[in-house]
């Protein structure tokens, strides 16, 4: 059995901007296609956990290799608005799409 290949930077950062991607198609009602399925408004929860999945991936794979481990799901990606300081992935605007 071969074990797969570790995902690189660019493949995380990638998935990342895909599904950046869907979440904003979707908050328009519009459907997006990414990774084998297609995810509309009504996928906008899913679509915010999965790019907080691949931000904290790609921070993860940054840190490995500046040389520092960090473990994947260790700290949110990303604050809701008025949660705290600093900047969110996701703009102020993507989190209210008129059902949450």
């Amino acid at each position: 059995m071969t074990t797969p290949a570790p995902m690189t930077l660019a493949d995380a950062q990638s998935r990342l901007s895909d599904w950046e991607s869907a979440l904003q198609a979707a908050s328009t009602g519009a459907s997006y296609s990414v990774e084998g399925q297609t995810v509309t408004r009504q996928d906008i929860t899913q679509i915010r956990a999965e790019i907080q999945r691949w931000h904290n991936t790609v921070l993860a794979i940054q840190a490995n290799n500046a040389g520092r481990q960090r473990s994947l799901g260790s700290q949110a990606a990303f604050a809701a608005p008025g949660a705290g300081t600093g900047s969110a992935i996701i703009p102020d605007s993507l989190w209210t799409d008129g059902r949450t």
